[in-house]
């Protein structure tokens, strides 16, 4: 667990939570003004972690700002989420199968909970080795995280790469739950 006492988030509240057996909630706060609490934390494949998550607001007495009903997210300690404090955004990565089920994409999802929107930043499996850094409001790069593997597998030319967030297409938060069939409509 990770300072979530910090905000004494109601858990009775959240979609589909459970006391943790072997890891515990982590929280993440980028400032006094927002927090998101990853919970229900699974192994589902050796070495890569899932999760729920909840948006919160007000440290001093937390309200629930988004809370997906099912949608699990990759979960990476402290490189799950991307704050994009300017842009009033929050980045993700989701993995999403294709409809045959044989291939794999794990895109960066864009959150904006003030607008109640998101977004995806379309990207294969190699994510795994980039982030995301705001340059200025609207306008993030793809920055590198895990340097000796993006080298082996050849892929450093996404680094850099800059990306207008008003250039993204964007869906109503209250359908976050369909993320997949948004993603398959790009």
């Amino acid at each position: 667990m990770k300072n979530v006492e910090e905000w004494n988030i109601n858990k009775n509240q959240l979609s589909e939570y459970h006391e943790p057996v072997w890891t515990k909630d982590y929280l993440f706060k980028p400032n006094n003004n927002i927090g998101i609490l990853a919970y229900n934390i699974d192994e589902y494949r050796m070495g890569t972690y899932s999760s729920h998550f909840a948006v919160s607001s007000n440290k001093q007495n937390p309200i629930t700002e988004f809370n997906p009903l099912k949608t699990r997210i990759l979960f990476s300690d402290d490189k799950t989420f991307y704050f994009l404090e300017e842009s009033d955004c929050i980045a993700f990565r989701k993995e999403i199968f294709n409809l045959n089920g044989n291939e794999k994409w794990f895109p960066f999802v864009i959150l904006n909970i003030k607008s109640r929107k998101f977004s995806f930043i379309e990207f294969d499996n190699s994510s795994i080795y980039f982030g995301i850094k705001e340059i200025k409001k609207n306008k993030v790069k793809i920055t590198i995280e895990h340097l000796a593997d993006i080298k082996n597998l050849n892929i450093l030319s996404l680094v850099g790469e800059e990306i207008n967030l008003e250039d993204l297409k964007w869906f109503e938060l209250k359908e976050f739950d369909r993320i997949i069939d948004f993603y398959h409509s790009l």
